[in-house]
């Protein structure tokens, strides 16, 4: 979970992103617990999470990103439920005709109609390791 590029409140960042990391974990049905950033290490069980607070926010991925499989993750400010949009791979984000630049820092940008739906998400080698211990 990160957001280096933003400027603003670091604590709000991490706990937005924990939130969508978290109900990833719930989904899958495997462990988590908060951790601070390693560029190394995918945000749970293999996956990328990208979350936000914008009802209609759209799935932020960049140039620099590893490559891998990205879920958007909508978390409500009211009851801070959390609603997984879907998800895609970076190869399929990263393409110039979704480049935004109507964001505060442009970076590719996929719609939620885009995704893919959570029921299709692909098993990935951590997760398969996860279920399986």
């Amino acid at each position: 979970m990160r957001n280096k590029r933003l400027p603003g409140n670091a604590y709000e960042t991490a706990l937005t992103g924990g939130y969508g990391e978290q109900a990833l974990a719930i989904y899958l049905g495997v462990e988590w617990g908060f951790r601070p950033y390693d560029i190394t290490a995918n945000d749970v069980a293999g996956y990328e999470v990208r979350a936000t607070y914008h009802a209609k926010g759209r799935l932020l991925t960049h140039a620099d990103d590893k490559n891998g499989l990205y879920v958007l993750a909508i978390v409500n400010r009211d009851d801070y439920t959390v609603n997984l949009m879907g998800w895609s791979n970076l190869k399929r984000c990263n393409t110039p005709g979704r480049w935004a630049t109507d964001l505060p820092v442009p970076c590719y940008a996929m719609p939620q109609a885009d995704l893919w739906p959570m029921e299709m998400l692909p098993a990935t080698v951590l997760y398969q390791s996860a279920i399986n211990n």
